[in-house]
């Protein structure tokens, strides 16, 4: 799956919706990708880190596995707090 060009426009640390989960944007991707229009950070209780697409009409997770647990991430850890801390804080669609 390619991720389509001309995605909404996402930022580091913002809140999206992504098949019904809050997620926190942790990076940014330039122009087309394999790997998706970004990194989000998601599940606050086990929080985990998923690419994600943008079909055109709204964003999905990649269907490839996720590797570790984002908990145990140096470069992961900032996003995760945001995640934990600001958990009902709702994302937008």
């Amino acid at each position: 799956m390619i991720s389509k060009k001309d995605h909404p426009k996402i930022e580091l640390k913002e809140w999206i919706k992504v098949e019904g989960s809050d997620c926190v944007v942790s990076q940014v991707y330039g122009g087309y990708s394999l790997s998706g229009a970004g990194e989000v950070v998601t599940n606050p209780d086990e929080p985990i880190n998923r690419d994600v697409f943008w079909t055109g009409q709204e964003w999905v997770f990649s269907e490839r596995p996720t590797l570790f647990n984002a908990t145990g991430s140096s470069r992961l850890k900032d996003f995760v707090a945001i995640l934990q801390q600001q958990r009902n804080h709702p994302a937008k669609d």
